[in-house]
């Protein structure tokens, strides 16, 4: 029973309570071995009145007494024995704490703890059968406390490496050699969008191949890779990534399983990025010097000859000089200038095919004819049953949807063989002159009397006058080029 309790606290409580209800006793304490002494680690007294003690540490001279007897000590008899002053020290001391029995608790390393326990509530002495139950449960309280603070230390550590872990920005992921995953960091959920607890205990498979690959394949056949650049796929972004995976290995050499490590290069690639802007900046400004010290010194020519025209125009030979050296000049300027003609001329662009149906569409379907008075030209398809009305009517409404209604064009955009009742289940209010129907949810729309009609092939154009316009939304109006919709009759 006690080998089953691993968490050292409650072990200890349980000892304790144990040991004093099955003796009868006072109260008893167990001490547990420090690198600086026993330290008491749980006490129970069996009522409010018990002169029993549990002091924070363990008297010395008990401490040694077990340390060299390794069995147990009865305050009866030490009290009987006083021939020496250690004797003596340790009858008083096990008198003073109301001490009447000490177990030690020993294991391969020596005594590991001891048990202090009081007189019993009956007055009796502790008898041989006594001691005898009491070793037997010391020596499985030793395996126990033992196995207890094995497991706190291996608790510990594995806390201690996964907060280590955590907080590194390097993405890691440990599996075991079934491939299962049993390590999901936080930089790992970053990288990958995916939560700890939701591949926790999962196959390595469910993971991107490039993590999964190579984990495996260090598990297989036990060797360390290193892929210098990967694509992660994220939940918003395909990430440049180093990975390294390397065994993990038992110390027979066995694979245990395999851990993968792997960083974002784009902050690295942004630098680079940065670093070749610097660099041609740096450049740019080395050429910008070079020009200006190229034609700095054919100006300085020109601008002295200048200032000598008007004092030796008449000096054949000056003007002969001048026209020489100034043409020189300027023809030096026209050759620079054809080197940065060269360098700044762009290469060939790539081209790409532009869909140019959707801007004219949109641009065409509804076209404002005047604009005193305004004026508007629909085309509606002469098979459609609108045509047929707007002529009853001898008016019409235009409206215009809001941004995000694409369904609801999609809807009214169908022939009425295809949807009969388009309009049912749409709330709508009629128009102030025409009486065509506006829609509430409806950006606006424009209410028009009919000035003329004129054929145009397969489709029939009418000449509207606005009576009346009206907004029903502070949004924005829903274009063409937003719903996708190509318009070709």
């Amino acid at each position: 029973m006690l080998t089953r309790v691993l968490d050292l606290k409650r072990l200890l409580t349980f000892i304790t309570d144990t040991v004093a209800r099955s003796t009868e006793a006072e109260g008893a304490a167990v001490y547990l071995r420090y690198e600086d002494g026993f330290r008491c680690a749980a006490a129970t007294r069996r009522h409010d009145g018990s002169h029993f003690d549990a002091p924070e540490r363990a008297p010395r001279e008990v401490v040694q007494a077990l340390d060299r007897l390794q069995e147990p000590v009865l305050c009866d008899e030490v009290t009987r024995d006083t021939s020496s002053v250690e004797q003596t020290e340790l009858a008083e001391r096990l008198t003073r704490a109301n001490w009447s029995l000490v177990l030690p608790v020993i294991s391969e390393d020596g005594v590991i703890a001891l048990i202090a326990m009081g007189p019993k509530l009956s007055g009796d002495p502790f008898y041989p059968q006594d001691l005898d139950l009491l070793m037997t449960l010391a020596n499985q309280a030793g395996i126990a406390i033992k196995n207890a603070r094995l497991y706190a230390q291996v608790v510990l550590a594995n806390e201690y490496i996964e907060n280590i872990v955590a907080t590194i920005e390097s993405g890691v992921v440990a599996i075991t050699a079934a491939g299962q995953i049993a390590m999901f960091n936080r930089a790992a959920e970053r990288l990958t969008g995916r939560t700890a607890d939701s591949v926790k205990g999962q196959p390595v498979g469910t993971l991107a191949p490039c993590l999964s690959e190579p984990l495996l394949a260090s598990v297989a056949d036990g060797q360390a890779r290193t892929n210098p650049e990967l694509e992660l796929a994220g939940p918003d972004v395909v990430r440049p990534v180093m990975c390294t995976t390397s065994p993990l290995r038992d110390p027979e050499g066995g694979v245990l399983g395999a851990v993968a490590v792997f960083s974002d290069l784009t902050p690295l690639k942004e630098l680079e990025v940065e670093r070749r802007r610097a660099e041609r900046l740096a450049y740019f400004e080395l050429l910008a010097s070079g020009i200006a010290h190229e034609i700095k010194n054919p100006l300085v020519a020109i601008k002295t000859f200048t200032q000598l025209v008007p004092r030796r125009r008449d000096d054949l030979r000056f003007i002969d000089q001048f026209t020489r050296i100034v043409g020189r000049e300027i023809g030096h300027m026209e050759r620079l200038l054809e080197r940065l003609g060269t360098l700044s001329r762009p290469g060939r662009r790539p081209q790409y095919p532009l869909d140019l149906r959707a801007p004219v569409a949109e641009a065409l379907e509804v076209m404002q004819a005047a604009f005193e008075p305004p004026m508007v030209v629909a085309a509606i398809e002469n098979v459609s049953r609108t045509i047929a009305m707007i002529r009853d009517a001898h008016g019409f409404a235009v409206n215009v949807l809001q941004q995000g209604q694409r369904d609801l064009a999609a809807k009214l955009g169908r022939t009425s063989e295809q949807a009969p009742q388009k309009l049912k289940g749409i709330k709508t209010k009629p128009a102030p002159f025409s009486g065509a129907p506006i829609l509430l949810d409806a950006f606006g729309w424009v209410d028009c009397r009919v000035v003329a009609t004129l054929p145009a092939g397969d489709h029939t154009l009418v000449l509207g006058e606005v009576m009346a316009v009206g907004v029903e939304h502070d949004t924005r109006a829903l274009t063409l080029q937003e719903t996708g919709f190509h318009y070709s009759g």
